[in-house]
């Protein structure tokens, strides 16, 4: 979910144009270069590089402008600029996992009626719906909305969906075949710590909203149950736990658990952490999605200040087994998360960042 934060760029663009309210022609060009390290920035995302260090310089010139040191201002933007050209020169990432070759090119899917931001993708066990949220950047109001599919790549604007969203952050849906919607919202985090809420979606809306029953939330605060993914058969949930600074934006910490339906709700798996020892690392693992069948396993991984992101493919031999060592899908690059399926998993969707906007992607099985 708070990789639904604010990405590093729009803290770069507010850093760069904050003290520089005096329009004067120096003042411009100084901005007009400070654009140049906003746009490259952009570009090292979703390349997967750490921009960093690019962010550390551009957080200097503020105080150069309001001290008048319009020199050194102007020196630390080109310095920003050619570190930019530096990376850039190195290429682009390389995952450290080995590649599952199984996967085509990607292709970006059409909205009709809905031009906005589209992240946390979600089709439902039938493949007639598509689920999703808008931004989740921390000034934004974040909602579920609904789509219905009318093609390969295309897909029709049903509106927000009825009865799921208020005025906190609601996002990141997942839903059983029972038509059970499984979704993370803040609107009580305060009070006792609880982010996962479920209802039933009858075609039309989301009725009887409520925390998700069970034993699932942590019991420190900054730490939150970030991400859902709810089987199909809606017996077993893969959670994302994070864990942030107070007052951060993104996680410092981030990994895979499993929860299972029991008579009073959904209890954690006590060899959940067994069972998920080759996916959670030092890294962060978020946004997961469980097959049918429960073998395979589709998540993103993201290295520190949400970089490096990919997603990663796991599966194991029966359902209770260890998965194996995860696998990076080659052909999804850049800032992207949140895969979700076609109902025969030939198909895999997820958001990805381009040209300043989230928008839903799709590749298939070769």
């Amino acid at each position: 979910m708070k990789r639904f934060l604010r990405i590093l760029s729009v803290l770069v663009l507010a850093v760069l144009l904050s003290g520089m309210s005096k329009v004067s022609p120096e003042i411009m060009a100084l901005k007009k270069k400070g654009d140049r390290v906003v746009a490259g920035i952009e570009r090292l995302i979703e390349q997967n590089h750490n921009p960093a260090e690019v962010v550390a310089l551009a957080q200097h010139v503020p105080k150069l402008v309001e001290t008048g040191r319009m020199d050194e201002a102007n020196e630390t933007v080109d310095a920003a600029l050619a570190l930019i050209e530096q990376i850039e020169a190195q290429g682009e990432v390389v995952a450290p996992e080995p590649p599952d070759d199984s996967y085509g090119p990607a292709e970006m899917v059409e909205i009709e009626g809905y031009d906005g931001h589209i992240m946390e993708p979600f089709l439902t066990t039938d493949g007639k719906y598509l689920l999703f949220n808008n931004e989740n950047y921390p000034e934004a109001d974040t909602d579920l909305h609904i789509a219905e599919r009318t093609g390969t790549l295309s897909f029709k604007y049903l509106g927000k969906l009825k009865g799921a969203n208020t005025r906190a952050l609601d996002g990141a849906p997942s839903m059983d075949s029972a038509g059970n919607v499984y979704f993370t919202t803040t609107r009580a985090y305060g009070d006792k710590l609880d982010t996962i809420y479920t209802g039933v979606f009858d075609g039309k809306r989301l009725k009887n909203v409520r925390v998700a029953p069970g034993h699932i939330s942590p019991d420190r605060l900054w730490d939150i149950n970030m991400d859902v993914s709810i089987s199909p058969d809606g017996r077993d949930m893969y959670i994302s736990r994070a864990t942030f600074m107070e007052k951060g934006h993104v996680p410092i910490k981030s990994d895979i658990m499993l929860a299972h339906a029991g008579p009073s709700g959904f209890e954690i798996d006590p060899h959940g952490t067994e069972i998920m020892k080759n996916q959670n690392t030092e890294a962060l693992e978020y946004a997961p999605a469980i097959t049918g069948d429960g073998l395979t396993l589709f998540y993103t991984r993201a290295a520190e200040g949400m970089t490096g992101l990919r997603i990663l493919v796991a599966t194991r031999a029966d359902k209770n087994a260890v998965f194996d060592t995860p696998k990076v899908i080659p052909t999804i690059t850049g800032f992207v998360e949140a895969p979700t399926f076609s109902p025969d998993a030939s198909e895999l969707f997820f958001h990805k960042k381009k040209a300043g906007k989230f928008r839903v992607f799709r590749v298939a099985r070769k």
